[in-house]
């Protein structure tokens, strides 16, 4: 079940990254002295710290465990489906020979008594 609760959430995750990001609108550069202090402060507000980018990290980390939860659950269900496939494939091929060689042996075994029924070549 938690699997399967995984699994949504990493399916959601995957469609929230494919959704178009807006993208950032440029800033003009201040040209007052005062508006780039201002600029100076809002850049230094926006520097990312250890405990920050470690978090951000450990986040990304648990979606890297879930999505990849998620590919080995699907690679397992793909690898059932193959091997069911196989053995659906090698029962069908067993079979398929098993009328060849009634119909290879009815056809050799006609052939047989054709020749026996002209009898023995003459001199």
């Amino acid at each position: 079940m938690q699997s399967r609760q995984r699994t949504h959430q990493v399916q959601m995750h995957f469609q929230q990254q494919q959704q178009p990001q807006p993208q950032s609108q440029l800033q003009q550069i201040p040209s007052h002295p005062e508006q780039q202090q201002q600029q100076q402060l809002e850049d230094d507000s926006q520097t990312v710290t250890p405990k920050q980018e470690y978090r951000e990290l450990k986040r990304r980390f648990k979606v890297l465990v879930y999505e990849n939860e998620y590919y080995q659950e699907e690679l397992r269900n793909l690898q059932r489906k193959l091997l069911k496939l196989s053995r659906d494939k090698n029962f069908l091929l067993d079979r398929m020979l098993m009328y060849e060689n009634v119909d290879s042996s009815e056809e050799s075994d006609s052939s047989t008594k054709t020749v026996e029924e002209k009898g023995p070549p003459k001199k």
